[in-house]
């Protein structure tokens, strides 16, 4: 996994990549098409909070987690007047995320940020220690079945993914689509509930 000072400098040198502004249309898409309805959720990976805060304006009961105190505090300033989300720095490998369990966990990139099968199999034991039995977790990662030419974030094979979800969750849908940022890089979309 990357360390914690990498993204805590990238968030200190400018705008890091990942950030966009704006919340994932696939985080909304996914909550319609499954009717997600609204619940407790987590967060983990919130960088400067924009899911989070759409998640907020949904009616859920957000909270969100980054390892970057920078992001952390971006995120709290950038919270809208009226909405309520309980941002903490906090890494989901430590232990229970305050305020849990939760119905619902989102990360938009973290699960790919983990380089061994070891390191992507206690990312997902943490993520089901935090849920709810059947809760679910959407999983967004860098797609590394599909040839792309573009730059982007670290990539996993769906057999990768698989492998590291299936343990504690079964996967109700797995779908190529793409991050909604700038340069579009191809990625998976996972939506598991995690087994009794």
């Amino acid at each position: 996994m990357t360390e914690k000072h990498d993204f805590e400098e990238r968030y200190l040198e400018g705008d890091p990549p990942w950030d966009t502004g704006r919340p994932d249309r696939g985080l909304g898409q996914t909550i319609a098409l499954h009717s997600i309805r609204p619940c407790k959720v987590l967060e983990f990976g919130c960088g400067t909070g924009q899911n989070a805060i759409y998640l907020a304006g949904l009616g859920f009961d957000v909270t969100a987690v980054d390892i970057s105190e920078t992001a952390i505090k971006r995120a709290m300033e950038g919270l809208v007047r009226g909405l309520e989300v309980n941002f903490q720095v906090a890494n989901i490998i430590d232990g229970p995320i305050e305020g849990g369990p939760f119905e619902f966990v989102f990360d938009r990139g973290c699960l790919h940020s983990f380089d061994t099968p070891s390191g992507r199999m206690a990312c997902s034991k943490a993520v089901a220690e935090n849920l709810a039995d059947g809760g679910l977790w959407l999983t967004m990662a860098g797609n590394g079945d599909d040839p792309d030419t573009m730059s982007g974030p670290p990539r996993l094979t769906g057999r990768e993914i698989l492998e590291a979800v299936e343990p504690s969750f079964e996967v109700l849908e797995l779908k190529r689509s793409r991050f909604d940022s700038d340069n579009a890089p191809l990625i998976w979309s996972c939506l598991s509930r995690k087994r009794s």
